[in-house]
């Protein structure tokens, strides 16, 4: 696919800059897990393994939050093989491009690390009694409840992606589906703040259709109607992502190829 120059992406685009807060943070993160995980063993060893469990969650937490760090300033590498046909809800059939299902461990580790941390907090409080200690339980149980529903429901779900069809471009995630027809889109950029993600400016006009799933829509910059496409969301199918919007965006008469 060739699209004009004036629109190929900056170099080393979707790759974020190396930045020494990257890895001073993921170094830190690591140090911490590690010495976290360092006493759990010499308590366990010491047989206190309950004074153990609040260490263990420390540790843990700070190995995805350093998990997590490094892998935001891993290089992305294109995908070079041809992209995957898909199925809009709608019936449409596009080249589909779907969201890391890395990225989407990631996060769901966080959350479910933080109910079970909340669960345990709710527990002591329980045991513990008094006043404190039941309004403790209620509210990180309650809290807990509602992490550990984020991630059941989440599960069941994709990461989501795009669908390239002749008609016009489908997004969905967990939290939000949309729609936007050809005819609307205005522009298809490579962006390059506040992190690497592919814009795609439209027009609210009939067809064009946006959807949550319990949760708010933001409306891109400004509240203008956007496609925000997160590169590291996308990760190795970001670029292929994003010359193909470019390519069918500026050659209207080839869409009929992805029907």
């Amino acid at each position: 696919m060739n699209i004009s120059p004036e629109r190929t992406p900056p170099r080393d685009w979707p790759n974020p800059p190396r930045s020494f807060r990257g890895a001073a943070l993921a170094f830190v993160c690591a140090l911490v897990a590690l010495l976290g995980w360092f006493m759990v063993v010499l308590l366990a060893v010491g047989g206190e393994l309950m004074a153990s469990l609040p260490i263990v969650f420390t540790a843990a937490f700070f190995s995805l939050a350093a998990g997590l760090a490094i892998s935001r300033t891993r290089k992305l590498r294109p995908n070079t093989e041809n992209p995957p046909t898909a199925m809009t809800p709608h019936g449409e059939t596009g080249l589909a491009f779907a969201y890391s299902r890395r990225r989407y461990v990631w996060n769901l580790s966080f959350v479910g690390l933080i109910a079970v941390g909340l669960a345990g907090y709710a527990i002591t409080g329980a045991w513990a009694g008094g006043t404190d200690g039941l309004v403790r339980a209620v509210v990180c149980g309650a809290l807990a409840v509602g992490s550990a529903w984020i991630v059941l429901s989440a599960v069941r779900k994709s990461p989501g992606g795009i669908v390239v069809t002749a008609a016009g471009i489908y997004h969905h995630t967990p939290a939000l589906e949309q729609y936007v027809p050809w005819d609307a889109v205005r522009e298809v950029v490579p962006e390059t703040l506040p992190a690497a993600w592919i814009g795609v400016p439209f027009e609210s006009m009939p067809g064009v259709r946006e959807r949550t799933r319990g949760g708010i829509l933001g409306k891109g910059a400004g509240g203008r109607p956007y496609l925000m496409l997160e590169a590291a969301w996308l990760g190795e199918n970001a670029m292929p992502a994003y010359q193909c919007l470019r390519y069918y965006f500026e050659n209207p008469d080839r869409r009929s190829e992805l029907g």
